[in-house]
């Protein structure tokens, strides 16, 4: 229970937390579902949270998916947060781009590389970068055209 009362945790990492802790196995199982039963423990609230900090801090649907899966979320919860028609992604990676190299577009080959080297990093598609990288002052669109 002490872990669950700091932050949200998949089922998979509250079983690799505690698996060092215990002989059985199975008892461990059983209290896991005891806590999903009574909705202390969510895959589901998981997902949402994580997928709004790491948004937050600058990821992209590439990698934030990619940790889910590590932490044991199923694909449908990860298409469910991570790829859902709310979340804009072009502009995600729009603001992460002025954020950390400013507003103006660069002319530079080797600059260009070196801002969409960071993007990718993060977590973004090529095409999120691309837009990010070719997209000047101005308003944001809400899809590419």
């Amino acid at each position: 229970m002490n872990l669950l009362a700091r932050r949200e945790h998949s089922r998979r990492e509250i079983i690799r937390k505690l698996a060092a802790r215990t002989d059985s196995q199975d008892l461990l199982e059983v209290a896991l579902d005891q806590l999903e039963l009574e909705n202390y423990l969510s895959d589901d609230r998981f997902a949402a949270s994580y997928t709004r900090s790491r948004r937050n801090k600058g990821f992209g649907p590439v990698r934030i998916a990619g940790e889910l899966r590590e932490k044991g979320v199923s694909e449908e919860l990860i298409a469910g947060y991570v790829y859902c028609p709310e979340i804009n992604w072009y502009s995600e990676a729009l603001v992460v781009k002025r954020k950390k190299f400013g507003v103006a577009v660069e002319d530079d080959v080797a600059e260009k590389a070196k801002q969409a080297r960071f993007l990718m990093q993060r977590g973004f598609k090529s095409e999120y970068c691309q837009y990010a990288l070719s997209t000047g002052e101005g308003t944001v669109q809400a899809e590419p055209i």
